[in-house]
């Protein structure tokens, strides 16, 4: 890393370098104009193929958050914690105070966020390049954004419902303002730093590793006054209000930790996540590690505090495999910061072209740009194959839990609340809105902390229906193992299939089960007359055929 831009820029000026041109900012600005089109146009590709189911349980968090039963899963129990971005949540408030589609504001809110992030980008990559005194930071930044803009995985995550655009936008906020703080500490900058910081931790829980690394490093090289400055804007904005919310949703929520991190973290072996680091690792150098490489000889001394926070969280992510870790959801929000150190590469390049060349500036110019088109566009190479999946994803979410919540919606028996058992508690619970018992332990806190997923107590809480996921349609092959017993446990108390909703014509099916002679059995069975078989009390371990 340059530790000394002002050197930089006086060698830069001694040398006869030329005044900053018009050309190459519009250029630059046209370039941003082209990867804001794609970004566009894939945004537009996957909107109405993918929303995550898991982004309906944050729906149903906020939904009755908003009805003023509070941030809990089933109204009238007592609140679990089944999500794990308040922040996110509280924005989906919104939509439902205002009574407007959710979905389609959760997606909306999602591009919005991107496209800040798109801007923080550019900004970012322009001042690192500017400090260390490039004669073009705006190509800077207008490689940096393309880049971004480009990747699919952009578009994916700014669509899908769930909270990684947010977060992505506010880890890059907080990186840029680190940064900038280092570069020309302020009061106001110390405390822009404290409340991105307080926003990251309060969009995901992990963020918080990200933060307290980045403000580590930074209280170490910063100077005294600069020091004391920062310090004492994160213990005001950041640590106090911080600790006001764990203390409160601890009290409210009677646990340490989100019921998610029971579920999926703990318990994990060592260094579980060490391959999706890996992955990550890779795809930033296959795509533009050489622009890195460039970049990270051009970085300033004052980049190093957010090199620091990006490695504590890659450390972090050693450690637990997440599922639903499409299109590396949990690393996707430091991607930004490899766009824009590749962004400074570019110009460092650039610079370097302009060195060496002795043909007319449009032709070394040409060949960079070339570079920075290739190095775009190459983060385009694998969209037909996210398109195939997200467009089957899309395609089984509309036959199966979006069908079975339609149905369900439409079932409202007097005077008592339905219940439902399901592992799949997103779609489905939200747009029914019956009571839900979450046989996967995401909103259970028993089988979260337990690990036990106990049939016995799930069909000892009546479920009206149950609703396993089987590989096969014609006889039950549980695909989560647990749901085997409970398949058994049901089947033994007198439950049949009364339905089957088919996600993947080749391995996911929905199984609705219920008890013969109820008012839940007689809804589905007028609308599937050949099922009528289904409704002999069959042994454990029968194959059901139609």
């Amino acid at each position: 890393m340059n530790s000394s831009p002002s050197a930089a820029e006086s060698r830069l000026a001694g040398g006869g370098a030329q005044p900053r041109s018009l050309h190459p900012r519009l250029a630059a600005m046209g370039f941003v104009f082209a990867a804001l089109v794609v970004f566009f146009a894939l945004c537009r590709l996957f909107w109405p193929l993918f929303t995550v189911d898991d982004s309906y349980i944050t729906l149903r968090y906020a939904r009755n958050f908003a009805q003023g039963f509070g941030p809990t899963f089933n109204p009238g129990e007592p609140p679990v914690e089944g999500y794990t971005t308040f922040l996110w949540m509280v924005v989906l408030t919104i939509p439902h105070l205002l009574q407007i589609d959710a979905v389609a504001f959760a997606k909306a809110a999602g591009v919005a966020a991107m496209l800040a992030c798109l801007w923080v980008v550019f900004a970012f990559a322009r001042r690192l390049a500017t400090r260390v005194g490039l004669a073009h930071p705006d190509i800077a930044g207008a490689a940096a954004v393309a880049v971004l803009a480009c990747t699919p995985a952009a578009a994916v995550h700014a669509v899908s419902g769930m909270e990684t655009a947010l977060f992505t936008l506010l880890v890059s906020v907080f990186l840029y303002a680190l940064t900038g703080y280092l570069s020309q500490p302020t009061a106001v900058g110390a405390k822009g730093v404290a409340l991105a910081a307080l926003l990251v931790g309060l969009t995901r829980p992990e963020g918080n590793i990200l933060v307290f690394a980045g403000i580590a490093a930074a209280l170490l090289v910063a100077p005294g006054r600069a020091r004391r400055a920062l310090a004492g804007a994160v213990a005001a904005l950041y640590a106090v209000p911080g600790l006001v919310y764990f203390f409160w949703r601890t009290d409210y929520y009677g646990l340490l930790f989100p019921l998610p991190f029971y579920v999926k973290v703990a318990g994990q072996t060592p260094l579980a996540g060490a391959r999706d680091v890996a992955v990550f690792a890779a795809f930033l150098g296959l795509h533009i590690g050489i622009l890195i490489l460039l970049g990270v000889l051009r970085l300033p001394r004052a980049f190093l505090p957010a090199a620091a926070a990006a490695a504590g969280l890659s450390l972090f992510f050693l450690f637990p495999h997440h599922i639903m870790a499409y299109q590396l959801r949990f690393l996707f929000p430091l991607f930004p910061l490899g766009c824009v150190v590749a962004g400074v590469g570019a110009a460092h390049l650039m610079e370097w072209l302009r060195a060496v060349s002795p043909r007319p500036a449009f032709q070394w110019r040409g060949a960079g740009w070339a570079i920075c088109v290739v190095a775009a566009l190459g983060m385009l190479t694998d969209l037909p194959d996210i398109l195939a999946e997200k467009r089957a994803y899309g395609t089984g979410m509309r036959n199966a839990h979006l069908a079975l919540a339609k149905r369900l919606a439409s079932l409202r028996p007097e005077n008592r609340t339905p219940v439902l058992a399901i592992g799949d508690a997103g779609a489905v619970p939200y747009y029914s809105q019956w009571k839900t018992i979450d046989t996967f332990g995401l909103n259970d806190p028993d089988t979260a902390t337990t690990g036990r997923r106990d049939a016995a107590r799930i069909l000892s809480r009546r479920p009206d229906l149950v609703v396993l996921i089987s590989a096969a349609p014609d006889a039950f092959q549980a695909m989560l193992p647990w749901e085997q017993e409970i398949y058994a446990r049901s089947v033994r108390e007198g439950m049949v299939r009364v339905a089957t909703y088919t996600f993947s014509p080749d391995k996911y099916y929905l199984w609705v089960l219920a008890e013969p002679g109820t008012w839940a059995a007689a809804s589905f069975l007028p609308e599937a007359p050949h099922e009528a078989a289904f409704l002999a009390p069959a042994e454990s371990g029968t194959s059901w055929r139609q």
